[in-house]
């Protein structure tokens, strides 16, 4: 059975990059709790680039000191915003159940980008920073966490049904299906991509990446639906 890294991802360690500062009173929790409310707001607002100390600090009704008491940096805050964003995701994915199906896996997607669409400026500047040059190890593979928790997950359910090709380097097979993802997600934050395409786009992506380690017949069903999905997205595209 896969052993899955996606929640050990989004949760620091103690030499990640993020708030050291223990919130041991509600009035600190409230504190640090408006911070983030704030960074979350300029980041769907105006992206990476928007986010000052000063902005937020003016926003948020804090002393610039306390930020950095409490986070060390822009790039502390920015990244805190992220994991927690993340953590959300995943708890709830995990609590409706992660995808052991084919359908369960597009239905996963339908839900991402729903949520994706409530709040898509943000969705954006998580984009924007995951593709920078210069972001941390430790944030990116925090942005990785709900799609290797999802692409772990069914790879083990297909191995337990006896649907895998052993000769398969899985943990090879759920990066490079992230990486696709990824690429996709690329596209769309170059608005390359129209909103109503991503999904499919996503789907496609998937069945495309984990067809090659699947076993007959669940192989010929991951290339029917990443051709489905395919030709889904080319007719969007096309109109």
């Amino acid at each position: 059975m896969l052993v899955s890294r996606a929640m050990n991802a989004i949760i620091p360690d103690e030499s990640s990059t993020g708030p050291r500062t223990r919130y041991d009173s509600p009035r600190m929790a409230e504190r640090r709790m408006r911070i983030l409310k704030f960074a979350h707001q300029i980041l769907a607002e105006g992206g990476v680039e928007a986010m000052t100390i000063n902005r937020l600090s003016e926003l948020a009704e804090v002393a610039p000191s306390t930020i950095y008491r409490s986070f060390e940096s822009k790039e502390g805050v920015i990244y805190q915003s992220i994991v927690e964003h993340m953590s959300g995701i995943a708890e709830h994915l995990d609590k409706v159940g992660r995808p052991a199906t084919f359908d369960a896996v597009e239905a996963e997607y339908d839900w991402i980008m729903n949520e994706l669409h409530r709040d898509p400026e943000y969705a954006r500047a998580i984009m924007q920073l995951y593709f920078s040059p210069t972001i941390d190890a430790r944030a990116r593979l925090s942005m990785r966490s709900v799609a290797i928790g999802r692409v772990e997950h069914f790879l083990g359910a297909m191995q337990d049904a006896g649907q895998l090709d052993p000769r398969i380097d899985l943990a090879l097979a759920c990066e490079r299906q992230v990486d696709l993802e990824y690429s996709v997600f690329l596209n769309w934050m170059q608005r390359s991509l129209k909103d109503e395409s991503v999904a499919d786009a996503l789907k496609s992506a998937f069945f495309f990446a984990v067809s090659p380690v699947l076993a007959e017949p669940a192989r010929t069903q991951a290339l029917a639906r990443a051709d489905a999905t395919a030709k889904r997205v080319a007719a969007a595209e096309a109109d």
